[in-house]
């Protein structure tokens, strides 16, 4: 859903990040609404941004809170890690399996030598 920024002002705290917190006005279902959120790149007002809004029990319309740049760098490493761990996994069964087909493979070769050798005696 698209708002339009009608404040924004410029979050100092941290020199490396880019922070502004805005008030946005935006429209669901012809009626007009208000929120505050965080954003992070830069903006001025008047201009449109793309928002997530949700509806509360008693029928309003919110908007849905954006998580921290914390908060996405740390579900974004669980993220990666869960992957990680599931190849490990899917690689160390693949590995298990064909040492345990190989191991079955020279099994057989001894087998069939040794009835090869009782049946030529």
């Amino acid at each position: 859903m698209s708002a339009v920024i009608t404040q924004a002002k410029e979050d100092k705290e941290s020199s490396r990040i880019i922070k502004y917190d805005v008030n946005y006005s935006y429209e669901v279902e012809g009626e007009t609404y208000k929120g505050r959120g965080t954003v992070y790149h830069r903006v001025k007002i008047g201009d449109e941004d793309t928002i997530t809004v949700y509806r509360t029990s008693k029928g309003k319309y919110k908007i849905e809170p954006i998580d921290s740049p914390i908060e996405i760098l740390i579900a974004t490493i669980g993220a990666v890690l869960c992957i990680f761990i599931l190849v490990a996994m899917t690689v160390g069964r693949i590995l298990e399996k064909r040492d345990k087909e190989k191991n079955e493979e020279s099994d057989n070769k001894i087998i069939k030598g040794r009835s090869q050798r009782e049946n030529s005696k």
